[in-house]
């Protein structure tokens, strides 16, 4: 199988892909002709900042996956561990079909980690990215053989941009050494719990 990886950050997603004898190409940008000449046949999306759109979408329906660091439908689009905290959302990871939309295609498989105490907005996002890369190495074999029923998302959830929280930051001077205590604390001060 060739898979194409789409991420910033491969490094531990990498391994379980080869596992299976898939060769791997990266791209910055991804096109048709590309795909076709390099007889690709799955996409991996992890950390990609780019719309994936027609005719891909449909040339590759339940063949791009996309990880997540988010329990979807929660925090759609940017900052998804900054906004779980504070706006009080469920905060954890999910791989998903990519569709149209931001982060709203059918879910595949999702996990809510343990944050022990004491976390930080660095040190929570830590967690999550380890517990998608995890998830993702148990369950390769399964998505890219189509294994895993999907399950649309039924609920409106949130979805968050760059602008969203660029408005906020100031709020937190440590930046990500914030205590995440201390980001709830001020999402409740402006919004109140949102569940």
């Amino acid at each position: 199988m060739n898979v194409l990886l789409l991420s910033p950050y491969p490094e531990k997603i990498i391994q379980p892909i080869q596992a299976t004898d898939s060769v791997i190409h990266t791209a910055e940008a991804i096109t048709p002709e590309f795909l076709r000449s390099n007889k690709i046949d799955f996409l991996v999306s992890y950390g990609y900042r780019h719309l994936i759109k027609e005719p891909i979408l449909t040339d590759y329906h339940h063949k791009i996956v996309n990880l997540h660091i988010s329990c979807l439908p929660w925090n759609r689009g940017t900052n998804p561990n900054f906004w779980a905290w504070y706006e009080q959302t469920p905060n954890g990871v999910s791989i998903h079909y990519v569709d149209a939309g931001i982060d709203t295609g059918p879910i595949l498989l999702q996990k809510l980690p343990d944050f022990p105490a004491g976390q930080t907005l660095d040190s929570s996002y830590l967690i999550l990215k380890k517990t998608i890369e995890e998830l993702f190495a148990e369950n390769w074999t399964k998505i890219r053989t189509g294994e895993i029923t999907p399950k649309p998302q039924t609920h409106r959830g949130t979805f968050h941009t760059y602008k969203m929280k660029d408005d906020l930051w100031h709020l937190f001077p440590k930046g990500g050494s914030t205590p995440v205590e201390e980001v709830v604390k001020m999402g409740k001060k402006y919004t109140g719990p949102n569940l």
